[in-house]
């Protein structure tokens, strides 16, 4: 079989600009009747077919309207119910994020509970096949390293985050690799000299170990500064942390995933007059503390379009070149840092 003529074939045989030609298929105003006519006759007699999804997704988007339904998707999560969300709000923005694109491109976005009773693989695929679903949005699994057992050659997918380990889908994420350096160039431009870093390996491993290695640049650039230990670990107790604060004084303190706000206070620490707090997880930080936050709506929108442009290549199944899509976060200040330069000048004053 031949493969159907491009644009600018068309517009070599008709003599018009490929613009020309695109605007005529696609019946756009502003040409003339009988060049349309004409143009339209000869690429039917080269043989070319649009793609359907492809004609509508592009008059969608220079329309700003909704589509006619391009088919169902299904956003596969972890937390339980919609209600049950509130202990993973993440997880709700980011189906609304896939959601409103959806709804913008014509695909009806259903979540689906992963972990539902009773539910395996092959439940799952048979559930996600009545349903008509075309296409997977992977949301963030309850732990690192997750696995899916599924009939992927069924669907178009993308996982949101590292957690899902097998198989390697496309995949969209918050730049975690930069969050570190971002938070210590913010840091530093407020003045502080010894940041602390502690952190939880488990959290770490859910964005593919990028705390670590952003920390280590982010050392490495801001090398003239004082840093106390790195501390990974899973758990650390008031007494624990005491002893490390008492030994390395830190002027702020980096908490990726241990809940150390709540050590601070029963120490009796006052943020941010007596030390400085940073949360590496917006979600679930304490309320206006520091952190950098992601843009969990642009995340889900952007995971619904890799699955999308997928169905329009007519793509399925376990991609042999996964990618990954990376949206920064924001750096958010916060009430628990502060400006320290004008500490840090009196005291290099004073010596």
């Amino acid at each position: 079989m031949s493969k159907p003529p491009t644009l600018q074939q068309i517009a070599d045989r008709a003599g018009v600009s490929k613009n020309t030609v695109s605007g005529a298929l696609r019946n756009m105003p502003g040409y003339a009747t009988a060049t349309c006519e004409r143009i339209l006759k000869l690429a039917e007699e080269m043989g070319y077919r649009a793609n359907p999804m492809v004609s509508a997704l592009m008059r969608n988007m220079r329309q700003s309207q909704p589509v006619a339904s391009q088919g169902n998707l299904a956003y596969l999560h972890a937390y339980g119910n919609l209600q049950k969300w509130n202990s993973a709000p993440f997880s709700y923005y980011l189906f609304e994020g896939a959601k409103e694109r959806g709804s913008l491109l014509g695909f009806h976005v259903d979540p689906v509970w992963l972990t539902e009773p009773g539910m395996t693989g092959s439940r799952l695929t048979r559930v996600l096949r009545a349903r008509g679903v075309k296409g997977l949005i992977v949301s963030p699994l309850l732990r690192s390293r997750g696995r899916l057992h599924l009939d992927w050659d069924m669907f178009a997918s993308v996982s949101l985050g590292f957690s899902l380990w097998r198989p390697v889908l496309h995949r969209v994420a918050t730049h975690q690799y930069h969050v570190m350096s971002l938070v210590f160039r913010n840091l530093r431009h407020l003045g502080y000299e010894r940041i602390g870093v502690l952190f939880s390996r488990e959290m770490d491993s859910r964005f593919d170990f990028a705390w670590e290695a952003g920390l280590a640049v982010a050392a490495g650039i801001f090398g003239s500064m004082r840093l106390p230990p790195v501390v990974v670990t899973e758990q650390m107790g008031v007494a624990q942390l005491k002893k490390w604060l008492d030994r390395h004084k830190p002027d702020v303190i980096v908490d990726g995933g241990l809940g150390l706000d709540r050590h601070l206070a029963k120490l009796g620490m006052e943020m941010p007059h007596e030390i400085g707090y940073v949360s590496l997880l917006a979600d679930g930080s304490p309320e206006g503390a520091a952190t950098v936050r992601p843009d969990w709506q642009a995340l889900g929108a952007a995971a619904l379009d890799v699955v999308a442009e997928q169905l329009i290549h007519n793509e399925r199944g376990i991609p042999a070149k996964p990618r990954t899509v990376l949206i920064e976060g924001e750096w958010m200040p916060g009430a628990t840092v502060r400006d320290c330069r004008k500490r840090s000048v009196a005291r290099n004053r004073s010596r």
